[in-house]
Formats: C-alpha cells, sequence, structure tokens
C-alpha cells in the first residue's frame, strides 16, 4: 500500500512539473522576443549618449529603439529613417524636434514608430518651404502621441500602405494630414486645427474615426475607394465632409457642429451616410452626379416628422461635349428624433 500511495504521489508530481514546462516555455520565448533589438539614447547623461538624433540612428540597426532625452532640446536636425526603428521621446510636450530643411522627418522605411514629439518650424523659417513628417514608400509605420505645429504639410505619406496615425495634434499647418495614392490608412483620435486638416487622393480602404476636427475644409477626398469617416466631431468648418469620385464610401456616427457646408458629394456612387448628427450647420448636405446613395437616421438640426429631402443635380448629357444639369432628390426615410451622444 505504501508502495501505492508513493507511486500515485510520484505520478502527481510528474504531471503538475509538465504542466508548469509547458506554461513556462512560451513565456521565455515571447520575453526574448520582446527584447530584442538595442536601446540607444541621445541626450541625458549617460556614458556613450549621443548629441544628434541623426547620430544614433545612423549606428542602429532594424529593430533598435531610439530614445531621446529632453534636456537638449530643441533637436535643430533634419532627420532620415531609412531604417526600421523606432524613434521614442521623453516628453511629447518637452522633446522638441526643429529642422531647418524640409521635410523636417523623412521615412522611407517599414515598420517604423514615431512617439512622444514635438516637431515644430525653426525660428524664422518660411511655412511653405517646410515639410513635417514625410513618408514615402513606406509601410505599417506608427506616428502617434505627438505634436506637430506650423508647417505647411504637417503630416504626409505618398505610396504607402497600413500606417496608423494615432493620438497626435497637428495645428496651424497648411495642410496637416496628406495622404497620397495610399492605402489602409487609420487616422484615429487626432486633435487636427488648421486651413485642410485632412486630404486623401487616390487609395482605398482609408479609416477616419474619433478624430477632433476644426479647419476650414474638413475632410476632402478625391479618387478613394472604400473609405470609413466614422464618429469624428466637426466644428466651425466651412466645408466638412467633400467627397469627390469616391464609390462605396461610408460617413456615419459622426458630428457636425456650427459648420456652414456637412458634406458634398460629387461624382460618386455606392455612399452610405447613417445617423449623423448635424447641429446648427448653415447649408443642407448637397450631391451632384452621385448614383444609389443611401441616408439613413440622420440628426437634421431639430427633431422632424417627416421625412429628410436632400436636394441635388443629376447630369442629362447633351450629346459628347454637353449635358444639363436637373434637379434631383435623395432622401432619408427615418430621420433621427435626437441628436446622438458625442462619439
Amino acid at each position: 500500500m505504501q508502495s501505492l500511495s508513493l507511486l500515485r504521489k510520484c505520478l502527481a508530481v510528474g504531471i503538475i512539473l509538465f504542466f508548469i514546462t509547458t506554461a513556462v516555455v512560451p513565456t521565455t520565448a515571447s520575453e526574448k522576443s520582446a527584447s530584442r533589438g538595442h536601446w540607444l539614447y541621445v541626450g541625458g547623461n549617460g556614458p556613450g549618449n549621443y548629441t544628434k538624433i541623426q547620430d544614433a540612428i545612423d549606428h542602429a540597426s532594424a529593430g533598435d529603439t531610439v530614445f531621446v532625452y529632453h534636456d537638449a532640446s530643441p533637436y535643430n536636425e533634419n532627420i532620415v529613417l531609412g531604417t526600421t526603428l523606432t524613434l521614442l521621446g521623453e516628453n511629447r510636450t518637452t522633446t522638441q524636434i526643429s529642422g531647418g530643411g524640409s521635410p523636417t522627418v523623412a521615412i522611407t522605411a517599414p515598420h517604423t514608430v514615431i512617439s512622444d514629439f514635438t516637431i515644430t518650424t525653426p525660428t524664422n523659417s518660411t511655412k511653405d518651404q517646410v515639410d513635417g513628417i514625410h513618408g514615402v514608400n513606406c509601410s505599417d509605420i506608427t506616428i502617434k502621441n505627438s505634436t506637430i505645429s506650423g508647417f505647411y504639410y504637417g503630416l504626409s505619406l505618398e505610396k504607402s500602405s497600413g500606417a496608423i496615425l494615432e493620438g497626435n495634434t497637428i495645428s496651424f499647418c497648411h495642410s496637416c494630414i496628406l495622404i497620397v495614392q495610399s492605402s489602409k490608412i487609420i487616422i484615429h483620435n487626432n486633435t487636427i486645427n488648421g486651413t485642410e486638416a485632412i486630404q486623401i487622393v487616390g487609395g482605398y480602404g482609408t479609416i477616419i474615426d474619433h478624430n477632433n476636427i476644426s479647419a476650414v475644409y474638413g475632410i476632402t477626398m478625391f479618387l478613394s475607394l472604400s473609405f470609413d469617416c466614422s464618429s469624428n466631431h466637426f466644428t466651425r468648418c466651412l466645408g466638412a465632409v467633400d467627397c469627390q469620385t469616391t464609390p462605396y464610401g461610408k460617413i456615419r456616427y459622426n458630428i457636425f457642429q456650427d459648420c456652414e457646408n456637412g458634406i458634398l458629394l460629387a461624382t460618386t456612387v455606392g455612399m452610405w451616410i447613417v445617423s449623423n448628427t448635424f447641429l446648427n450647420t448653415t447649408h443642407e448636405p448637397e450631391f451632384i452626379d452621385s448614383f444609389f446613395c443611401h441616408w439613413r437616421n440622420n440628426y437634421w438640426n431639430h427633431p422632424r416628422l417627416f421625412p429628410k429631402i436632400i436636394l441635388g443635380t443629376m447630369a442629362l448629357p447633351l450629346g459628347f461635349y454637353y449635358a444639363l444639369a436637373i434637379p434631383w432628390i435623395n432622401i432619408d426615410w427615418h430621420p433621427a428624433q435626437t441628436p446622438y451622444d458625442t462619439p
């Protein structure tokens, strides 16, 4: 009996050790994976710290992190990120980069991350000569938790895909965010103030959500396919959302407050305009030569008992070169009776 009891105890201990071993191995492997790459430091008082950000970048390898202390700010230099790195500032407000050329930060490497910086124009610079951050042919980059101010183009991407632009404040720029021939870009939870907040030219699958936008022109889109503009708050815009040749896009759950023009659709098809709130907008939404657009459950400045008619025009061809614009209507059959909550 004693030998049988001892055998059971040994078997139980063996089973327990087996599960502990199998549980520990994946954790150890993931910790090794997470710890790959070296950290290089700019500023501060540590031994071997760099004085210039670009020097640290030039000596870094793919997967490394360059950490920038704020004590030597502003860093008066232009930066080129040609290797996959994480560029991390010590403090979003006080870690400043102020380059004298254009762009201040150039990105050409995929999977690059920039976080927690203030990027501004240098003293006595000419705004139309300087870009803030410019990425070209780079995929899956992330720019987050940063302040970009005073540029002609604040943040621009060209021929790129999969970028995440999140938690930034972009202000005092002519064109705050410019996306050209780029796809699957996520513009999330930013605060944007400028002449033109967001411009999208070409590409597909862009997501613009949960942004606070106060600009002369909010979002302007041209030749963009299947975008999703949702849960944004537009305030005091001359034109909030202007869509031209943007088939199968969605405009939903947005708040348009104190805007002169809320939505303009031109030469597009299959758009969904759903559950938006219009508060104190001066002019009604308008469409031009746009087919099969669906307006549903929007709140139109005040409660409505009857369907909301949206006025527009359609082109009637008159020969090869001429067309006659004739009045047309879309209808929101079931308008919302109360404003939607702030997204």
